[in-house]
């Protein structure tokens, strides 16, 4: 069975979530630190920037999907009208 784009962005939530606990842990941080900077001698580092990447690319896809399916619910239509142009039948 194919997940859906949202599947796909929870687990890899979830893969984000983990990664970046155990470089945590691995480095002696809490997790909930808004801004850590990990030294290169943790394992787990290349695995939660890698994750990382991949929750931000796959929130953009979604956040892209959504603007797209809103549009197309609600297509664009001008507020102002040209209603004071004549066409050049009416000018003659």
């Amino acid at each position: 069975m194919k997940c859906t784009l949202e599947q796909r962005l929870r687990k890899a939530q979830v893969l984000f979530r983990k990664y970046w606990a155990l470089a945590c842990e691995h480095a002696g941080i809490p997790a909930d630190s808004p801004y850590v900077q990990f030294g290169s001698d943790n394992p787990y580092a290349a695995r939660s920037n890698l994750a990382a990447a991949l929750f931000g690319s796959l929130l953009d896809q979604v956040q892209q999907e959504r603007t797209k399916l809103f549009r197309e619910q609600r297509p664009f239509t001008p507020r102002v009208t040209m209603g004071h142009y004549r066409s050049a039948e009416e000018n003659r």
